[in-house]
């Protein structure tokens, strides 16, 4: 049961590592020198995704390039990857509440609890090349990419 365990956690870092590399896939347009015209195309035929888990992926990585509480919040399994996507587009809207005025992860959750964490509308997360992809405590700058 042990060897379980180790291996969730596992995938939870990777999946958080994969999702700060699409940042700078999409932030580099490297799918684009691969032949990919979008990043759902590159995730899809290239990496093999099927078409809910690529969209699921690009949408989070995106609403972790631009709220870093987003990071934070999957990293301590606070939330998951179909939590994020179903709120992104509120989110991206600059919106604080949902269209009932209800607060977007308790929407997406369907739990009513109180996520007082949500960034204001409007916020400036920063470009993903100002060296932390947009989220605080960046366990790898941008230029370790260029590395590998």
């Amino acid at each position: 049961m042990s060897r379980v365990k180790d291996l969730v956690s596992r995938e939870r870092a990777v999946t958080l590592e994969i999702l700060i590399h699409l940042i700078e896939v999409e932030r580099r347009r490297l799918h684009v020198g691969f032949g990919y015209a979008s990043m759902f195309d590159y995730c899809t035929r290239h990496l093999r995704y099927s078409s809910s888990a690529a969209s699921r992926r690009i949408q989070s990585a995106r609403c972790i390039r631009d709220y870093p509480e987003v990071y934070e919040l999957l990293e301590e399994n606070e939330v998951n990857l179909v939590t994020i996507s179903l709120i992104a587009s509120i989110l991206n809207d600059g919106k604080r509440e949902g269209p009932s005025g209800q607060d977007p992860w308790e929407i997406a959750e369907g739990s009513g609890s109180d996520r007082g964490n949500l960034p204001p509308s409007g916020i400036d997360a920063g470009p993903c090349d100002a060296g932390s992809c947009g989220r605080s405590g960046a366990k790898r700058s941008p230029t370790e990419f260029d590395k590998r």
